[in-house]
């Protein structure tokens, strides 16, 4: 199944005049926007949504028998989703947070799944231009959801990444 993402704006096609304080506002904006088209084009896919976020089937069954067994019922999902909802609306959420990665000092650990359309290939970029001594490691094969997909495998990397 090919990527739903849209294609990111790149720097190079803005304004090369554009002040600083302008292209961030850009940058904010187009987040805005195309956070609004991700959240309609995974409603589009319905119950099938899953499947772009754990192209595993036994994950999907595995993440499933979780939300199943969680402690809480439908008015914690609900208050989870409102809260989420939110945290879009918060100016910030959208803000670039690079100078922030430029002023940790702990080892960072970024994983994800080579299917996973997040973090894209500009944000990578920019937490590599950021912190060029972060790990990344990509699961091959896995979605959203690396640590329901490849629990084992997972867990042991943050093990070792957190004894090293």
């Amino acid at each position: 199944m090919g990527s739903c993402a849209p294609t990111p704006y790149r720097p190079a096609d803005r304004p090369h005049q554009a002040t600083t304080e302008q292209l961030g506002r850009a940058a904010e904006d187009e987040a805005r926007a195309l956070w609004a088209l991700l959240i309609e084009t995974i409603a589009a896919f319905g119950a099938a949504r899953d499947e772009v976020y754990t192209p595993d089937a036994a994950a999907r069954g595995r993440i499933a028998a979780v939300v199943a067994a969680a402690p809480f019922g439908p008015e914690h999902w609900r208050r989870g989703a409102d809260h989420q909802s939110r945290l879009t609306e918060d100016p910030e959420f959208f803000a670039p947070h690079t100078p922030a990665l430029r002023r940790l000092t702990a080892r960072s650990l970024l994983i994800r799944g080579e299917l996973d359309a997040l973090p894209s290939a500009e944000e990578l970029q920019a937490l590599r231009s950021a912190r060029p001594d972060a790990e990344i490691r990509t699961f091959p094969g896995s979605g959203h959801f690396v640590h329901a997909e490849r629990p084992e495998e997972c867990a042991d990397l943050v093990r070792g990444f957190l004894k090293a």
